[in-house]
């Protein structure tokens, strides 16, 4: 349990703050108690909600998604503002390419929950060091070609981030707390 009231310019604050960390979420704020005991106190009711809500939602919420269905659910998601058909080809191609590395380096992984961060971070890698792994790019009705070069950070980070975002859209829906 830590507790601690906050300095500013030579002065200590009157109510006592609390400082944890659950489930990779830092939390930091003002318990409005002037005493250590009843801050402590409020300090762990707030970390029993938050089990509490933690453990509810890998109950109920959680249902297994195929990763081959996942990119389309994300996309069926409501969103604020309406996406382009492009921006949603961009998102189809670039999971096919992590589903593509995924069955050839782990075959047995086929639901988002199976999907550890290691898993996540060896694909980042890959990413990294050889390109994309499906190198076959099509152009239309042009002819297909084979693409040997490496991908710019620009790239790498659209990559990442389109892949995230997939996991994101999904996180409650497979009942998962954080995955990658």
């Amino acid at each position: 349990m830590t507790v601690y009231k906050k300095r500013k310019n030579g002065t200590t604050s009157k109510y006592w703050y609390y400082n944890f960390e659950f489930n990779g979420t830092r939390y930091n704020k003002s318990t409005g108690k002037v005493s250590k005991a009843e801050a402590l106190e409020f300090e762990a009711n707030v970390k029993a909600q938050l089990k509490e809500r933690y453990d509810q939602c890998m109950t109920d919420g959680g249902r297994d998604i195929k990763l081959v269905n996942a990119v389309d659910l994300a996309i069926e998601k409501p969103t604020e503002r309406p996406r382009g058909i492009k921006q949603d080809r961009r998102k189809i191609q670039i999971w096919g390419d992590f589903l593509s590395w995924l069955n050839e380096f782990f075959p047995k992984v086929t639901l988002m929950n199976e999907v550890t961060r290691p898993i996540a971070e060896g694909y980042v890698s890959y990413l990294r060091t050889y390109g994309k792994h499906n190198k076959v790019i099509k152009q239309g009705r042009k002819k297909a070609f084979v693409a040997n070069h490496l991908l710019s950070t620009k790239t790498l980070n659209s990559y990442h981030k389109e892949i995230q975002w997939v996991f994101d859209q999904l996180i409650a829906d497979a009942g998962l707390s954080r995955n990658l």
